[in-house]
């Protein structure tokens, strides 16, 4: 198996970021007297927005306003967003620097919209370091479908098969999996399920594991 490319997932895999939005998730159902509890955002992680909503939805009272949650959400999450910066995981900046030496092409598929994703890579000085973005307002279907991730292959002109994913949720990484990628997960918020990581290429304890793991492919 030849590697010429690694395709990250943004969210819970190159920032540390879902504890964040599971916060401002829950600040702003609170403003509107909802209560989004740990298990009920989990349940939405590494879906698109719209599924996302519609999760969320089921979970809360039938009169609950989502659309002003919609519109609310995003503000407090800007702010703290701009106000804090964003945290980098742990061993991403020495991934980066190895896939660089060794001309690895990095490419980002993320179900975050693309104002989000372009914020959080120019926060953290990491636009520049990506071959191709797609972002989960540009494609028709979201993770586990596999769309994102074949695209961000064909914008790269890689075979999937050629492809590591890299991923912390069971959505994502069952969309890199179904795209015929080798698929790495690292766990952020919630457990891989048996079906991932039966057909996951690996389940890693960190971003510095995978370094180990593609020098044993070469």
């Amino acid at each position: 198996m030849e590697i010429k490319a690694v395709i990250f997932d943004m969210d819970g895999t190159i920032f540390d970021s879902e504890p964040v939005y599971m916060k401002i998730n829950q600040d702003a159902a609170k403003q509107l007297g909802g209560y989004i509890s740990d298990e009920l955002y989990h349940s939405t992680v590494g879906t698109t927005m719209g599924e996302s909503y519609s999760i969320l939805a089921e979970g809360l009272d039938d009169d609950f306003p989502m659309d002003k949650f919609a519109d609310l959400w995003p503000i407090l999450w800007d702010e703290h967003t701009r106000a804090n910066g964003v945290v980098i995981k742990d061993g991403m900046l020495e991934l980066i620097q190895y896939l660089n030496a060794n001309k690895i092409t990095k490419a980002l598929a993320t179900s975050s919209y693309r104002s989000e994703a372009e914020l959080c890579l120019s926060l953290s000085n990491l636009r520049s370091e990506f071959a191709t973005i797609v972002t989960g307002d540009e494609v028709k279907q979201g993770k586990p479908n596999p769309e994102i991730y074949l695209k961000a292959a064909r914008n790269i002109n890689t075979n999937p098969k050629n492809c590591l994913a890299i991923e912390d949720s069971n959505a994502g990484a069952q969309a890199a999996i179904n795209a015929g990628m080798q698929t790495i997960v690292i766990p952020d918020l919630i457990a891989v399920s048996d079906e991932v990581s039966k057909n996951a290429f690996g389940v890693l304890n960190s971003l510095h594991d995978v370094i180990s793991l593609l020098e044993q492919l070469r």
